[in-house]
């Protein structure tokens, strides 16, 4: 059979021509091999051959997995009624407690000197102190220089503004703060000057129109000016200061309820005069002997003792409110 291909010439030209057909045509490219899916992996407690299991396994609903369905009204309920129990929870904690059994006497006078009114003090004290200080040195450069005493008024009148701003707004919260039953004081001024300065027509108003009114008299009575100031401030400030609160207006400064406790509540007041004119002796005392001394001497005592005297009589004073609020039993 080889040997009839070597001689026949057209079987060598087939065999060449399916040669090169062999070699023209490239075999199409084989399919990639697919990978095997990957294995699941097995739950706690089954091997990992264990395929028809861990099919039913996680088709089979689970006793975690069902849950009652979702109830708009309810989940709205439980909310509010959350929210509620969190507001009766924050007023008893925000509830202020029982006011002591001797109001005009217990906590009044050791309240400066306890935490975080005892911070307060000390800078009420050191800026009072500045402010008289500067005081007494622009009144002393008038006096020896008109001129250098002109330059030092206009800063002298701005650190007394602003120290005078700042005690106004302890005083006032003081006040207010032991007036509504609080043993602690929260309600300590912040940072924003412009809300100090807008206490001082609640607190100054009273003063200045007690002063005014004793100088008026002072043309009726033959007492001297200061005297019948003096006098007239120390009689109508609290009445007034506590008219203009009740009120909530620096415009009313009497109030009918508050003149009706003059009757119902006699003795309380009797005991707030008392206390006050014990407290404006020993202060005006300290004072006047210092200033004898030397000008700048009670420029610089001054500061101390008119904040003290300030943080006392403010919780004398809220103490009082609080006793004029309570119903009368004079018994």
């Amino acid at each position: 059979m080889s040997d009839d291909r070597e001689h026949d010439p057209s079987a060598a030209a087939d065999d060449d021509d399916e040669y090169e057909l062999l070699i023209d045509e490239p075999s199409p490219p084989a399919a990639p091999a697919s990978e095997p899916p990957p294995a699941p992996i097995p739950l706690a407690g089954e091997t990992a051959g264990d395929d028809d299991e861990y099919e039913l396994e996680l088709e089979a609903p689970t006793a975690h997995s069902t849950a009652a369905p979702f109830d708009p009204h309810a989940a709205q309920s439980d909310h509010y009624m959350r929210m509620a129990a969190e507001r009766m929870r924050q007023d008893e904690l925000n509830e202020p407690p029982e006011p002591p059994e001797k109001p005009m006497t217990e906590g009044v006078f050791n309240f400066p000197w306890q935490f975080p009114a005892l911070g307060y003090l000390l800078i009420v004290a050191l800026v009072l102190s500045l402010a008289m200080l500067a005081l007494a040195m622009c009144v002393y450069f008038l006096n020896i220089m008109f001129v250098l005493g002109r330059v030092v008024a206009l800063p002298t009148g701005v650190l007394c503004g602003a120290a005078a701003s700042y005690t106004s707004a302890c005083y006032l919260a003081i006040l207010e703060g032991t007036s509504a039953g609080n043993d602690k004081i929260e309600g300590w001024p912040e940072g924003d000057w412009r809300e100090w300065f807008w206490t001082l027509p609640w607190t100054l108003s009273p003063a200045v129109a007690g002063g005014i009114l004793g100088g008026l008299l002072s043309y009726v009575i033959p007492i001297q000016p200061w005297v019948l100031c003096a006098a007239m401030i120390f009689v109508l400030y609290p009445v007034w200061q506590l008219s203009t609160l009740a009120n909530a207006s620096v415009a009313q400064p009497f109030s009918a309820d508050v003149l009706r406790t003059f009757k119902t509540h006699r003795l309380a007041w009797q005991f707030f005069y008392l206390m006050q004119f014990g407290m404006s002796l020993c202060a005006g005392v300290t004072l006047w002997i210092a200033f004898a001394i030397n000008t700048f001497l009670g420029a610089l005592l001054m500061g101390p003792i008119a904040a003290a005297y300030l943080f006392i009589y403010a919780r004398l004073i809220g103490r009082l409110a609080l006793m004029l609020a309570q119903v009368d039993d004079e018994s």
